[in-house]
């Protein structure tokens, strides 16, 4: 029997020595099984590997879904972190977190409710310059600080993007100022 095995391990050297490169991928079905590839190093020893079609295509798709979830992610939190919805009526004015209510006389900043007449400052806080994509990100996104006479928490920063930083500081001026609160002009 051992002489079997040693015939069989000769005819496949000397069909692989019959290969460039020292790599094949079978021909057919009856050499090896259909994911299997021959590998003949420089030292003569035969290695096999495995390779599996099915496992190519499934990392494929979980590097695919894996992509785009992370995308998915990225984008829910630039657009949560920098959101430029706007209403305005006759009863109140709203966007980003910040409510100011005109007939109560109340700004409401995330879950913080005040007076309008604590309001005591408002800043922009924008960055510009540098190159490349990082500037045009920085160019388009702001903070607007609100200072309130507050001990707790005396300034809050309300980050804003799109390019709108400005425009939603003169619209919270004129809310303020309609709601009865201190003429920031």
């Amino acid at each position: 029997m051992e002489v079997y095995v040693a015939s069989e391990r000769w005819l496949l050297l000397q069909h692989l020595l019959h290969v460039e490169g020292g790599q094949f991928v079978p021909e057919s079905p009856g050499q090896f099984a259909p994911e299997l590839v021959v590998s003949l190093p420089r030292n003569q020893v035969v290695s096999f590997i495995r390779i599996s079609n099915n496992t190519n295509k499934m990392d494929f798709f979980f590097t695919i879904v894996f992509i785009a979830l992370f995308g998915i992610i990225i984008w829910g939190i630039i657009k949560h972190f920098t959101s430029t919805k706007m209403t305005a009526n006759d009863d109140y004015f709203e966007q980003a977190g910040v409510r100011v209510d005109f007939k109560a006389g109340t700004i409401k900043i995330n879950k913080y409710t005040y007076d309008v007449k604590k309001v005591t400052g408002i800043s922009t806080v924008t960055e510009s310059g540098g190159r490349g994509v990082a500037a045009s990100i920085r160019e388009l996104t702001g903070v607007v600080e609100i200072s309130v006479d507050d001990f707790k928490k005396p300034v809050h920063r309300i980050p804003i993007g799109g390019g709108k930083v400005k425009d939603f500081t003169q619209r919270l001026y004129v809310a303020i100022r309609k709601a009865g609160g201190t003429d920031f002009y």
